[in-house]
């Protein structure tokens, strides 16, 4: 099977970075949330979730 890549640029406006700013700043929380969560229920429990 053959792949092949394709590399694409985008050039958000100002409100389009902004946006997506925050949704990643957001999805960012989010995680390190979520990762600190399990390690204090994994230092808890010591056990895996």
């Amino acid at each position: 099977m053959l792949h092949t890549a394709v590399k694409v640029r985008l050039y958000p406006t100002l409100e389009q970075q902004t946006t997506l700013s925050q949704h990643f700043g957001c999805a960012l929380w989010w995680w390190n949330y979520a990762l600190n969560k399990s390690i204090e229920t994994y230092k808890e429990t010591d056990e895996e979730c």
